[in-house]
């Protein structure tokens, strides 16, 4: 939805941290966002997912402002934002790896039952 109101000039991570998620739209938490961006391009192209796992545990403890799955919902609609598939099918893979790389790095978070989120498929 945010990509309607995306205007030219406007920074995508930004708008997307202040319309679509609970995060404030501060430069921390976009440049948390980027760092969580930058660490799932270097899954993407290969590279372990530890790295990644790490920065969601060390948010996840050390951030109380800040809801980790925001983070990386954030970071993983970055990655899907600046990567320009060339093919509807190219699109849906690229979108399925991203949500199976979110599901892995949010698993290195444990929570207790009740406190878990719905996710929303769209």
């Amino acid at each position: 939805m945010y990509q309607l109101a995306h205007p030219s000039g406007v920074d995508p991570v930004q708008l997307f941290v202040e319309t679509c998620t609970a995060m404030t739209p501060s430069p921390e938490n976009v440049g948390l966002v980027r760092s969580a961006a930058s660490l799932f391009h270097d899954v993407l192209n290969g590279r372990d997912i530890g790295p990644l796992r790490a920065f969601v545990r060390r948010v996840d403890t050390t951030r109380t402002d800040t809801d980790v799955e925001d983070v990386i919902a954030a970071a993983g609609q970055s990655v899907i934002d600046e990567t320009q598939p060339s093919a509807m099918s190219d699109l849906r893979g690229l979108v399925h790896r991203v949500a199976e790389i979110e599901r892995a790095a949010l698993a290195a978070v444990t929570r207790p039952l009740g406190c878990m989120r719905p996710a929303l498929a769209g």
